[in-house]
């Protein structure tokens, strides 16, 4: 009797595993080489990665943050050019004092505030639009001897009679304000002959807290020497 004798396979052992899906050794290893942890030295470089990016938001940052406190700084504090003006028809060597040429812009906004307003001004000048009568223009600091306003176009007499103390200014801490010992700015014209001498305020820079600006500001002034 013959022995029955067994087909020979028709597909590999690993043919067999692909087609009913059961992994083999090669494709277990590699499921096993995705899912494993980081290196160490991998590990190693992720702090250094974050404080990279750290230093670069803060580069950003640094100068965002100095261009925005610089802007709020450099808001005006003081009332624009031309706070008031006036004309007058003076004879030459005479002196005449025109004051409120430096004041703060709360005047106008809130005008019950009458507590005084610290400025260091760092320098002033007149701006001088017109001087055909050779005239002295010079800008003075009057301490107030009572309440009010500083001179307003009066001669030296009345500027003393305002004044407990009239001096050059250039430079220092003002407090600015209506009250006794306050400060005032005044420019005093003194025309040597015939012409017209026309003063267009004060350019000032100066120093509020932490706001600084350069600024346009007090009164049109005109003399007409004749």
């Amino acid at each position: 009797m013959r022995a029955l004798q067994m087909p020979e396979p028709t597909a590999t052992v690993a043919g067999l595993a692909r087609a009913i899906k059961i992994p083999i050794v090669s494709d277990v290893a590699e499921a096993t080489q995705l899912l494993a942890p980081p290196s160490p030295s991998r590990r190693r470089r992720w702090p250094w990665i974050a404080v990279a990016c750290v230093a670069v938001l803060a580069a950003a940052a640094i100068p965002t943050g100095i261009w925005f406190v610089h802007s709020r700084a450099s808001l005006h504090s003081l009332a624009a050019y031309p706070v008031w003006g006036g004309s007058l028809t003076v004879r030459a060597g005479d002196s005449t004092y025109f004051g409120d040429n430096v004041t703060a812009e709360r005047v106008f906004s809130d005008p019950h505030n009458h507590q005084p307003f610290g400025l260091q001004i760092d320098s002033i000048r007149p701006v001088v639009r017109e001087n055909t009568a050779g005239a002295d223009i010079v800008v003075l600091r009057c301490t107030l001897r009572d309440g009010g306003s500083g001179p307003m176009g009066g001669n030296s007499a009345a500027a003393h009679a305002t004044c407990i103390k009239l001096v050059p200014f250039h430079t220092g801490r003002v407090d600015l304000g209506f009250r006794t010992g306050n400060d005032d700015i005044v420019v005093a014209v003194t025309p040597r002959h015939r012409g017209i001498v026309r003063v267009a305020g004060v350019n000032v820079r100066y120093n509020a807290g932490i706001r600084h600006a350069t600024q346009h500001c007090g009164a049109r002034i005109e003399t007409i020497t004749k």
